[in-house]
């Protein structure tokens, strides 16, 4: 695992998969020939030449080197390939056509452009195959191709074939869901910067409003200075012009004869509080209502 390098993770995953997969089925593949067809040297010396590097490639990729270790299994894998047709049969070699796989895996794990090249180069060795056998110049084959190396060959081809587009849909599954999250998470991320810049925005349009209101205050309390109720009067209108608010009043903290205390109504803007206004409406403070407790507690 490479923290949150997602494709490496991929890459790292998938190549580990396919070399011990690779790994068990050249074994298999190998003993079953041998144990059949009684070939030993020729096996044997394939069996090595494909198995050992794949350990290396192991190795390698157990130590991070992701791509490293897919060269390595994508060029171990062409060339035993082709190497092997050329001493054995020529173009009619059934592990010739088990070039396609490593064509898929190089694509797989190296990416498109490296499956392209890996197929322009098989296309080119097994052309230098042919013109080799037809020109003569083919060495003698060192085993013969019966049918049933065909049968294993084929077997083997359908097999990782079938597991190697398994695991190229699992990737893509796993690719596209974790697309699909990435996105929702964008998503969510968008909606709570755009709640933000919302709240902020209100916040500047609030602070806005509060500098106007202030200075109408400052510009109405200059010009009626001599007169508190008309004073009064003005600030509750400007307040409730430059905030929109239906209803603002201004109680005023009263004591009695008694010493007790009162919160007095002395300015309204709404019809209503005026009405409240002209029968002098008062709260005693810290018994009656929301606005004798506020007047009590000054908040």
């Amino acid at each position: 695992v490479f923290g949150e390098d997602e494709e490496k993770n991929r890459a790292a995953s998938l190549a580990n998969t396919i070399l011990l997969a690779l790994i068990a089925l050249i074994t298999l593949a190998s003993l079953l020939v041998v144990l059949v067809l009684k070939v030993y040297a020729i096996i044997g010396v394939i069996y090595v030449s494909m198995v050992l590097p794949l350990f290396v490639a192991l190795a390698v990729l157990r130590r991070g080197h992701v791509r490293a270790a897919s060269l390595i299994i994508t060029l171990t894998l062409w060339l035993v390939l082709v190497v092997a047709g050329f001493l054995i049969g020529g173009v009619v070699n059934a592990g010739y056509t088990t070039l396609t796989l490593v064509i898929i895996i190089s694509a797989l794990l190296l990416g498109g452009r490296a499956g392209l090249i890996v197929a322009a180069l098989s296309v080119l060795a097994v052309g230098f195959v042919f013109i080799s056998e037809v020109i003569g110049i083919l060495p003698p084959p060192l085993g013969e191709n019966d049918a049933l190396s065909y049968l294993i060959n084929h077997i083997l081809n359908y097999g990782i074939a079938s597991a190697l587009l398994y695991l190229a849909m699992q990737a893509l599954t796993s690719t596209l869901q974790r697309a699909q999250q990435l996105a929702a998470e964008s998503e969510a991320r968008r909606e709570q910067l755009q709640l933000l810049v919302q709240q902020h925005t209100q916040d500047l349009e609030r602070n806005t409003n509060y500098l106007r209101a202030t200075t109408a205050v400052a510009h109405e309390s200059a010009a009626v200075l001599g007169d508190p109720q008309q004073l009064l009067t003005r600030v509750v209108n400007v307040i409730s012009e430059q905030f929109g608010f239906y209803h603002v009043a201004i109680y005023m903290v009263e004591a009695d004869d008694a010493g007790g205390l009162w919160a007095e109504i002395r300015a309204a803007s709404s019809q209503e509080g005026r009405q409240l206004l002209a029968r002098g409406h008062r709260l005693r403070v810290g018994v009656e209502g929301m606005i004798g407790d506020v007047a009590r507690r000054g908040v």
